[in-house]
């Protein structure tokens, strides 16, 4: 996805973290998200969807910024 962004000369990424009081990257305190687990608060992949992106935004000088829904 980076690189695709990248080669359409994207800058930022918005990439969505948190749904509906849930939390779609690691947590400590919010409920992984049915949409990352399988299951509200379910067993977390093995790899963390946010650490990936940016890292791999990294690589392209992409920006991420995180998109929150507030008022779900």
């Amino acid at each position: 996805i980076m690189q695709k962004a990248a080669s359409a000369r994207f800058n930022v990424v918005y990439l969505q973290v948190r749904t509906s009081g849930d939390a779609i990257y690691y947590s400590d305190i919010e409920p992984c998200s049915p949409r990352m687990c399988g299951t509200l608060g379910g067993t977390r992949p093995a790899q963390d969807p946010l650490v990936v992106a940016l890292r791999e935004a990294a690589k392209y000088g992409i920006e991420v910024h995180a998109w929150v829904n507030a008022y779900t």
